[in-house]
């Protein structure tokens, strides 16, 4: 975590906000390495109040996923952070996103059992996500009944988790539906993904403007440019394809289909990404 550069950016942001009567809230998906209390407390203060970490699995599995650059373990190091917040007084949300696929599905049953159980029982501010992993081959999610039966486990055990859309495995030819819901309904009709809102935008280090945070390196969701005076200028016919996608859920996804995008399994393998 750049947490000067996360300071900064806060603060800027927060006080432009007020000096404009907008308001402001502030939100956070880091893998919690660094999320130390000094950090924690500084960011928090700031007005960053939801959270996002990854988790994939217990000690073991997770370790062999998420190991340090040097090879060394990062499972200890984050679990105590999240304990640290835990303790903490302040009012904040905190997702646990446990990554799912078939080489990790028993390590992320026993973490459920041990570490999620011991965070997150009778503390509101703690919700588990599963989401099922696609890409390489070794690290996808092949059977749709063993995000039900996590979430079973879940509720057995009177903890949280979110009520997530149903996501579409673009590795299976079928296009099979893997419910991640906690209400096992798959995605609701209604639902609007961020990246079909015409108000929402990704802004890069360079002033780039983008859709969505799975197609970084797509071309297709590079639709414009943020000046330094705060203009922007925006590519109406690729904003168009987000913003008009026929599936509001996932505008990616139809995408891939038209092919106009890099489908989620190939997600970041192509220097060249297809364009318009």
């Amino acid at each position: 975590m750049n947490k000067s550069g996360v300071l900064d950016l806060t603060i800027w942001a927060k006080e432009l906000c007020e000096e404009h009567g907008v308001k402001y809230h502030g939100n956070i998906t880091t893998n919690g390495y660094t999320l130390d209390k000094k950090t924690f407390d500084n960011i928090f203060q700031k007005g960053i109040t939801n959270y996002q970490i990854t988790i994939d699995g217990n000690k073991d599995s997770h370790d062999k996923l998420r190991p340090a650059i040097n090879g060394k373990s990062t499972f200890d190091k984050i679990i105590g952070n999240i304990k640290m917040m835990k303790k903490s007084p302040y009012h904040f949300e905190c997702i646990i996103r446990l990554n799912v696929s078939d080489s990790n599905f028993e390590g992320v049953k026993s973490f459920i059992k041990n570490e999620t159980y011991a965070i997150c029982l009778n503390d509101s501010r703690f919700k588990i996500h599963f989401h099922p992993i696609w890409g390489r081959p070794e690290l996808i999610l092949t059977q749709k009944n063993q995000l039900e039966e996590l979430n079973v486990m879940v509720d057995s055990f009177g903890l949280t988790h979110t009520e997530e859309s149903g996501l579409t495995d673009l590795n299976n030819n079928n296009k099979e539906k893997i419910d991640n819901s906690a209400t096992k309904k798959g995605r609701e009709a209604d639902y609007v993904c961020y990246a079909s809102k015409a108000n929402s935008f990704i802004i890069r280090a360079d002033g780039t403007l983008q859709k969505c945070t799975v197609a970084l390196k797509d071309d297709i969701n590079n639709i414009g440019k943020l000046n330094s005076d705060g203009t922007m200028e925006l590519d109406s016919d690729k904003l168009s394809k987000w913003i008009f996608s026929k599936d509001k859920g996932c505008p990616l996804q139809a995408l891939a289909l038209e092919k106009l995008a890099v489908p989620y399994k190939d997600a970041g393998k192509f220097d060249n990404p297809i364009s318009l």
